[in-house]
């Protein structure tokens, strides 16, 4: 047998490197490979069990969070009649038009009622921000679920303007639905 082609150092080098690699090219799915995926499954059984430890404390605080939401529900006064009258006095004094003061939408659950108001407006855009804040922050008359202002063509006078459509919705409880 003819090895004359192993015969320098180089050459044994390499060739000790290249077996080497393919060794561990062969051996790293049956040893290596196993060990990492048990690692990562262990310090995901590890959170989980921390998690489950803190499951009761948790409980406890969504309990009290939903007794205090439902503390806040039993506070809503919600009017249609004040909410078209404080829009209607804040776009006359901001010098706003009512577009529009489309009829209230209801949409029934299981315990309570979902009320949602669209209001459409035509201004100046900083006005028409204020009246967003107006209604959502000063005069809380409900959460604005959608504001969307858009440049607007009026088909009678030809001229551009700024239009704004808010979506005010509220949540009242259903046996205080007769509004």
């Amino acid at each position: 047998m003819n090895l004359n082609f192993l015969q320098s150092d180089n050459k044994k080098l390499y060739s000790l490197f290249l077996g080497t690699g393919l060794f561990l090219l062969l051996v790293y799915p049956f040893t290596f490979g196993k060990t990492i995926a048990r690692y990562q499954q262990s310090k995901a059984n590890q959170i989980s069990l921390l998690s489950a430890e803190n499951a009761p404390q948790k409980i406890q605080d969504y309990r009290a969070k939903l007794t205090h939401l439902e503390g806040n529900l039993s506070l809503i006064n919600y009017d249609r009649n004040q909410l078209f009258d404080a829009v209607n006095s804040f776009c006359r004094d901001q010098q706003l038009v009512v577009a529009n003061f489309a009829p209230e939408v209801q949409y029934p659950t299981k315990n309570y009622v979902l009320v949602t108001n669209t209001i459409t407006v035509r201004g100046a855009f900083k006005n028409m921000v204020e009246l967003t804040y107006f209604i959502e922050r000063t005069k809380a008359f409900g959460h604005v679920a959608s504001q969307k202002i858009e440049r607007a063509k009026d088909q009678f006078t030809r001229k551009e303007h700024l239009q704004m459509k808010v979506v005010v919705q509220n949540i009242i409880p259903q046996n205080n639905s007769e509004i």
